[in-house]
């Protein structure tokens, strides 16, 4: 892994990957323009896993700090006309996670082709938003349909990340043949990341993680600041230093259960404000 990541990530200063134990690992880089970029560039993905990662706090003790939150970017399809707008992107956005951001240029004059893609921030413990039923201005309703750019490995029983239907906790309680899933391969945008087998960008060094106390004074070195995790497979790890100040992003965790929700569409409906047009 730490050559894969490494050589994904080309960090211009370097960058330490150390294994801590209980599926996590501690990213350090070692410029804050690296750590920006992979931070920014979340999420990743190692073996089709998504990596959580979480940027570390001073003080924060990278085994404790919980790993539940990813940004995805999420494509919305089968919109029909006068719902390619940024209020509907962003209500959309909101009813799948927390919204972040938003992309119109996929929208073109064929409404079968194009499609609104939204950043969100979303809890993995919860199951994937599938569709949502909106309402157009004669009445008639429509389902918009989502697909995740990096989500590869979910249940196709439960809707949540981490695992496959071949391991999720539904079995326990319930023959398999007596589910049906509500989930699909259609929530995947088919994309992958190239990565290379070796690299020349990694570098070690010995870390010790006692010391997570700060210094009295306020100096808030390279040493007193612990990195962050990111989301199983999508985020879990830590970045590096800048020679004074320490950059960390994030540790790695494989399966996030949760309560059992919806099927990811019951939330109520949703239409465009009155006498405006999209």
């Amino acid at each position: 892994m730490r050559d894969v990541l490494a050589e994904l990530w080309h960090p211009l200063g370097g960058v330490s990957i150390t294994d801590l134990g209980a599926k996590r690992f501690l990213f350090r880089f070692y410029t804050p323009v690296d750590f920006e970029r992979v931070w920014n560039g979340t999420p990743w993905l190692f073996n089709n896993h998504l990596l959580i990662l979480h940027p570390l706090q001073h003080g924060e003790v990278p085994l404790l700090v919980p790993l539940i939150y990813v940004s995805e970017w999420v494509h919305i399809h089968d919109l029909k006309a006068g719902f390619f707008s940024e209020s509907v992107a962003r209500s959309l956005a909101n009813f799948i996670g927390d919204y972040l951001d938003h992309d119109l240029t996929k929208v073109s004059t064929v409404e079968s082709e194009s499609y609104v893609r939204v950043r969100v921030r979303m809890d993995v413990r919860n199951p994937l938003k599938r569709r949502h039923r909106l309402v157009a201005p004669d009445g008639t309703s429509f389902f918009a349909r989502f697909a995740y750019e990096h989500f590869q490995v979910f249940c196709f029983l439960c809707g949540r990340l981490g695992h496959t239907d071949t391991f999720c906790d539904l079995l326990l309680h319930h023959k398999k043949e007596s589910l049906t899933p509500q989930w699909d391969p259609e929530l995947k945008v088919v994309q992958r990341r190239y990565q290379r087998p070796t690299s020349s960008w990694l570098r070690f060094e010995n870390l010790s993680l006692h010391s997570q106390a700060p210094a009295s004074g306020g100096n808030s070195s390279f040493q007193n600041q612990l990195p962050s995790q990111v989301f199983l497979n999508s985020f879990l790890g830590a970045l590096a230093t800048d020679g004074e100040n320490d950059f960390s992003a994030g540790s790695m965790e494989t399966d996030c259960n949760g309560d059992k929700q919806d099927a990811g569409e019951n939330d109520p409906l949703y239409k465009p404000d009155d006498g405006k047009k999209r």
